[in-house]
């Protein structure tokens, strides 16, 4: 799988209230952009591997379904998310960690399958979705207050969350 895009915020709340609302896809027309509308697909209850949701999601004027569905869940540490949306398929990998008391990181990934998109389909699709995570936090950071540290990922093979997080606490000292 392809990295398409990865940003990381901490936030002034326990992980556990960020994460309750980030891992129920019915809240991701909330706050993650491009997505209108999310419904659940079945009977299955919420945060159970399997569960999924009829998603629409928009491309610009052009509006899409397209399946969501739960392949891995760890409350309240993390969740991932797939999509059946043509023709990339995003994977939306999500992470909470307690920092520290009230403070928590989020981190959200998107992974894509798509084979060969070219190297102008890849560059096209890492900018929009490079957006988008970045406008979702920012989302979110409206919902949940302010942040201490933000660094998306804008050149994915030189910066790593490990990285990213050893340079803004030893820059804090």
């Amino acid at each position: 799988m392809l990295l398409i895009a990865e940003v990381h915020r901490d936030f002034e709340c326990k992980g556990s209230h960020i994460f309750k609302f980030v891992s129920n896809p019915e809240n991701f027309s909330l706050w993650f952009p491009g997505i209108v509308r999310v419904e659940n697909n079945d009977d299955l209850p919420r945060h159970t591997v399997g569960k999924s949701y009829k998603v629409d999601f928009s491309q610009g004027a052009v509006l899409t379904q397209s399946i969501m569905k739960i392949v891995k869940i760890d409350p309240p540490n993390s969740i991932i998310i797939e999509t059946d949306l043509e023709p990339f398929c995003p994977r939306f990998s999500l992470s909470v960690r307690q920092t520290i008391p009230n403070h928590c990181l989020l981190s959200l990934k998107i992974h894509s399958d798509i084979s060969e998109p070219g190297e102008q389909g890849l560059v096209d699709l890492r900018r929009d979705f490079h957006t988008r995570v970045r406008t979702a936090m920012l989302n979110l950071n409206t919902m949940f207050g302010s942040h201490i540290f933000d660094r998306s990922t804008e050149n994915l093979l030189s910066h790593t969350p490990t990285t990213l997080l050893s340079k803004f606490y030893s820059s804090r000292k």
